[in-house]
């Protein structure tokens, strides 16, 4: 299997350094960069709490073509489900990153959040905690 090599280097965002360009992405390199950050705690935010990503959510939903997908009670429905969500800093500011520097990729991530809240609901027919824990991972961007 060919071991994927890095081109440029990977910073955080702090800038500080985590991964130098050359790096080879082994299983190793993984292990010791998250080896570097084992003993840092972050305290989980409600995502819809931060910024303003509440109010964002809520313009893009009510608007074509989400109006659609997005009725009344679906877009309750959804908002009540992200209520429940929190995600560490480092993930929320990153989407704070592309907010300003790249709105169409802050706008699809919330899209993607938002739209994945209501397929896991309909579609799982589990209780929303259950849900709720499926969803964290929704940000794959």
């Amino acid at each position: 299997m060919k071991i994927a090599k890095l081109d440029c280097p990977v910073h955080a965002l702090d800038n500080r350094l985590l991964l130098p360009a050359g790096k080879e992405l082994t299983s190793e390199a993984l292990d010791e960069l998250i080896a570097t950050n084992k003993d840092t705690f972050y305290r989980a935010l409600p995502f819809l709490e931060y910024g303003t990503v509440y109010q964002d959510i809520l313009r893009l939903i009510q608007k074509p073509p989400y109006h659609v997908i997005f009725d009344e009670l679906k877009r309750t429905l959804a908002l009540n489900l992200m209520k429940k969500i929190s995600f560490i800093p480092p993930i929320l500011e990153a989407l704070d990153l592309f907010e300003e520097r790249d709105f169409y990729t802050y706008r699809h991530s919330l899209m993607v959040f938002a739209m994945s809240t209501i397929m896991a609901r309909d579609l799982l027919e589990k209780s929303e905690d259950w849900i709720m824990e499926a969803m964290a991972g929704t940000i794959h961007d």
